[in-house]
């Protein structure tokens, strides 16, 4: 942090990897379609489905130290991509997801994997109240 960068864990342990954010509830099932994708690639993965707007959903997400944010709409439904927001660089590109799953998988080889413990759907998690 006091390189300037932001404080995270290294990939490969972090609980939760990957969060996909769809934009709207039309884009649900693309949203569980990528979200099962990853998961079947061993890759720690849950799905946003809260319904908060959209800012405050990636801004969960950077609190969480989620090191990759997914978020999906039309566009990227009809393209059959995925616009990915890294949290090392702080940049959003959009790219196939098999390119992500690449990625990923390249960074986290060599390291053990747990499957994720939580549900997928954040809506089903625990809700703490203090």
């Amino acid at each position: 942090q006091a390189q300037g960068k932001k404080p995270m864990f290294p990939l490969w342990l972090s609980p939760i990897q990957v969060r996909v954010i769809p934009v709207s509830e039309e884009v649900m099932d693309y949203a569980l379609y990528v979200a099962g994708k990853l998961e079947g690639a061993k890759i720690r993965v849950d799905v946003d489905d809260t319904n908060d707007r959209l800012n405050k959903k990636i801004r969960k997400a950077e609190k969480e130290w989620v090191p990759y944010i997914i978020v999906v709409g039309k566009n990227e439904k009809e393209q059959n991509t995925v616009t990915v927001r890294r949290r090392e660089d702080g940049k959003q590109v959009e790219m196939q997801l098999e390119d992500l799953i690449r990625e990923i998988r390249q960074k986290t080889e060599g390291f053990p994997y747990k499957p994720r413990p939580l549900p997928l759907l954040l809506s089903r998690r625990p809700k703490f109240r203090g």
